[in-house]
């Protein structure tokens, strides 16, 4: 049996709308690891906030958080992490030439703290910052770290100013870059060449897999680098047009109807 790596992202793939994974979901995912398949999470969170969900499948394999740039093993010390960071000059920078103009607030995250000027209800919802140490101030004062992850929310998002700031950091930045989220009034900060196929790919050396034998889906700009990168990607039916054309299949149920599981089982029964 070809042994496969299945790398998930959460929100929009295999969590549904109320952010639960589905019971038919979570039973065949423990059945896949059961056959020796490795399953697991390739996400923009942090590891706090999927913990819930890779306790909830029994997870002991390395996970890709922050779209790549810290890749460990919770279970397991010896496992190579990767560890990659912002240079938070280029955030203060950003902050300073920008706040106030085009942005109106910021979050950063660094290993052991949280950097933000406004306390944000959605990404404190999707960062879910539990116990970690807040520091709420203009982050051009308190930011002396390099955070793995720093979200910008636009004060109002245009074309124009997406192009702006895309060319600054062009400009005025040797690797840290912007990406949108398809919300549209959040930008991330992130480094060149630094995203969630590097961290798949990491993984898969680690367990001398095939990158033909990699599995990936997700439904989001963040998800382009994996699904670009894999030609057995899936981009979720309620994926983006722009995600959708970066896969090379698209599933044919959305992520409230077991679209992972749906689309996992008819691949797999073509490889066996």
């Amino acid at each position: 049996m070809t042994r496969f790596l299945i790398c998930l992202d959460l929100d929009g793939t295999l969590l549904t709308k109320d952010k639960r994974i589905r019971w038919k979901s979570k039973h065949y995912i423990k059945k896949l690891i059961n056959e020796g398949h490795i399953v697991t999470f390739s996400s923009g969170r942090p590891f706090r906030s999927l913990q819930r969900y890779y306790e909830e499948l029994n997870l002991q394999v390395p996970v890709v958080c922050f779209n790549g740039a810290y890749v460990f093993n919770p279970h397991d010390v010896t496992f190579p992490s990767i560890c990659k960071r912002i240079p938070y000059q280029d955030i203060v920078n950003l902050y300073t030439n920008f706040y106030g103009t085009m942005l109106d607030s910021a979050y950063c995250e660094a290993m052991n703290n949280i950097y933000l000027d406004v306390k944000d209800p959605f990404l404190f919802f999707l960062y879910n910052p539990g116990q970690t140490k807040l520091i709420v101030s203009p982050i051009d004062k308190t930011l002396k770290e390099d955070p793995f992850t720093c979200v910008f929310h636009f004060k109002e998002y245009t074309n124009d100013i997406k192009e702006r700031m895309t060319k600054y950091c062009l400009e005025n930045f040797k690797n840290t870059r912007m990406r949108f989220w398809f919300h549209n009034e959040y930008t991330e900060c992130y480094i060149e060449n630094v995203n969630k196929a590097t961290g798949i790919k990491h993984v898969a050396d680690f367990y001398n897999i095939n990158y033909d034998n990699i599995i990936v889906f997700g439904d989001a700009e963040n998800d382009i680098d994996m699904l670009e990168s894999f030609k057995n990607s899936f981009a979720m039916k309620n994926a983006l047009d722009t995600v959708k054309k970066s896969a090379h299949f698209i599933t044919k149920k959305d992520n409230d109807h077991n679209g992972v599981i749906f689309e996992l089982k008819r691949f797999l029964k073509k490889k066996n």
